[in-house]
């Protein structure tokens, strides 16, 4: 039986939540109204419980973990990262491009608050 390391653990528990777990009205919503983006994180952030549960992480990571992520699917830090870092602006961007640039931004940011927790906790 393969043995997987906490980060790839969690790598796993954020797949299934950030996309098999959110419900097409939150994708479309949490954009625009933070209880809709507060309830996308809250049932993100349950996700892991039982793994940190089971692993005897804090539930203080908990706590990071939803409030990085509410930060992240926010939207903003994204855009800014997109416009300022990369140079491109989203009413000048072909969609599909701007969409694929903005997933890869969003997904890494992610990634690496799990790094940190896996790295720390």
């Amino acid at each position: 039986m393969p043995k997987f390391t906490i980060f790839e653990i969690f790598i796993i528990v954020h797949l299934i939540m950030d996309f098999i777990f959110q419900r097409q009205w939150e994708a479309a919503k949490k954009n625009k109204d933070w209880r809709a983006l507060a309830f996308h994180c809250f049932i993100y952030t349950i996700g892991f419980v039982p793994v940190f549960w089971f692993l005897r992480i804090s539930f203080w990571w908990l706590l990071l973990l939803f409030l990085s992520h509410f930060v992240i699917d926010n939207q903003k830090i994204v855009q800014w990262l997109l416009e300022k870092l990369k140079g491109y602006k989203q009413n000048k961007t072909n969609q599909s491009l701007w969409t694929l640039l903005y997933i890869g931004v969003d997904q890494t940011l992610h990634l690496i608050i799990l790094l940190i927790i896996a790295g720390l906790a």
